[in-house]
């Protein structure tokens, strides 16, 4: 089974993506809502993937960027799992891809897909599952952006 960690603060989001990864084949999905639950599942626990939006709260508060708390984390897993990120900040696509792009080592080549909300049933899934094929994440993988 490969365990993947989804993190969405909207419940009814996350039980849309929770019930859409299920079906796919040999995966585990754990679920959080908040920033810090995800880093401490991080370090207790391997996963294979995360699927996390960008904009989640931290104190209360809905922070854009608090999802690359969680990226940054990911990447410090050995081996580092593959990062999806599901977001409905269309207005920075241009920020998000080049932060995706990006010489930091944090970002680089474990981001593989971002999918903007409303998201595509298909194509999110079709997003993990290639994920979940590749070998490794530490070569040059360019990522894709699914609308």
């Amino acid at each position: 089974m490969h365990r993947i960690l989804l993190v969405e603060d909207e419940p009814m989001i996350a039980s849309a993506i929770e019930f859409d990864l299920t079906r796919i084949r040999g995966v585990l999905i754990d679920s959080v809502r908040l920033v810090e639950d995800a880093i401490r599942r991080l370090r207790n626990a391997h996963y294979r993937g995360i699927v996390v939006d960008l904009q989640l709260p931290i104190d209360g508060r809905l922070v854009p960027d608090a999802g690359y708390d969680i990226i940054k984390e990911a990447a410090r897993q050995r081996p580092p799992a593959f990062v999806v990120i599901i977001t409905q900040q269309v207005d920075r696509e241009a920020e998000i891809i080049a932060a995706a792009n990006s010489k930091n080592k944090m970002y680089k080549n474990i981001v593989q897909y971002v999918v903007f909300k409303p998201y595509d049933t298909k194509k999110l899934k079709k997003a993990i599952s290639q994920c979940m094929t590749r070998k490794s994440f530490h070569k040059l993988v360019p990522f894709r952006v699914e609308r």
